[in-house]
């Protein structure tokens, strides 16, 4: 099954359980936490280095524990926050155990890692526009990114050492987020970050250059709302390189989830 269909699936799925709402301030979620867990199709991309070096992976995941709070009403304050790798990391370890424990940490089969990884990523907004189908709000993105590339060889079947901008990096900058009401059904939901980041530690092997620019995470989640159980959409970050290595990353998620 190709992305597109899997994404109309998990729209299809999302918009049959609708039920019938008024304006953005009358669906049930407004002013309640609201904690959220999906099931994902995850796709790697890799730009700027040699075909041959790259092995990237699209899978199904089980994945981000979320957390949010939307306020319905001029200046009020939304919450976003979003888990991926700890989640993730834990429900591969119960997997394991069910399967006889055969799990191995630090394992690698991929060449490139675009993620968060103990923080998490967090977005903080203030509505600075609100109407019965639309608001806007600004604030503050924050979280860490873990990023990096490891060159690939198809004939040793092993990775190289990484090279700058590798490593754990935290992140800091602006927010938005946008609420639109679609035919007093559902509700189109954006949330945009852009990150500048500070190194928090290099890769545990690599070419390491102190002068080298940190580089910019861009951060984007959709997701189609309603007063049902059930929600999806798509998140997609992205690397900004600013060095002169022209290596970039991102990760695309497509996803269907549950929120309480």
């Amino acid at each position: 099954m190709k992305i597109p269909n899997k994404l109309l699936l998990a729209f299809v799925l999302v918009m049959a359980s609708l039920t019938t709402t008024a304006q953005l301030s009358s669906y049930n979620y407004n002013n309640e936490a609201k904690f959220k867990f999906s099931v994902r199709y995850a796709s790697i991309h890799t730009s700027g280095v040699p075909k041959d070096s790259i092995k990237d992976l699209s899978g199904i995941l089980i994945r981000t524990l979320e957390f949010d709070k939307i306020a319905p009403d001029i200046g009020g304050y939304n919450v976003s926050h979003r888990w991926a790798f700890l989640p993730e990391t834990l429900m591969l370890i119960f997997i394991d155990a069910i399967n006889g424990g055969d799990f191995t940490a630090g394992s690698k089969n991929l060449s490139t890692n675009i993620g968060d990884f103990i923080l998490g990523w967090h977005n903080h907004t203030f509505n600075l526009v609100y109407t019965d189908n639309f608001s806007f709000g600004a604030g503050v993105h924050w979280g860490d990114y873990f990023f990096g590339f490891e060159p690939y060889d198809p004939v040793d079947k092993d990775f190289g050492i990484a090279h700058e901008p590798a490593g754990w990096y935290g992140a800091l900058g602006p927010a938005l987020m946008m609420d639109y009401n679609i035919l007093n059904k559902a509700v189109l939901h954006v949330e945009g970050g852009y990150g500048l980041s500070l190194k928090f530690k290099d890769y545990p092997e690599m070419v390491t250059n102190k002068e080298y620019p940190n580089p910019h995470f861009i951060n984007i989640t959709a997701q189609i709302r309603s007063n049902s159980f059930v929600y999806g959409g798509m998140e997609f970050i992205r690397s900004i390189n600013r060095g002169d290595n022209n290596f970039n990353a991102s990760r695309t998620d497509f996803f269907i989830g549950v929120w309480f």
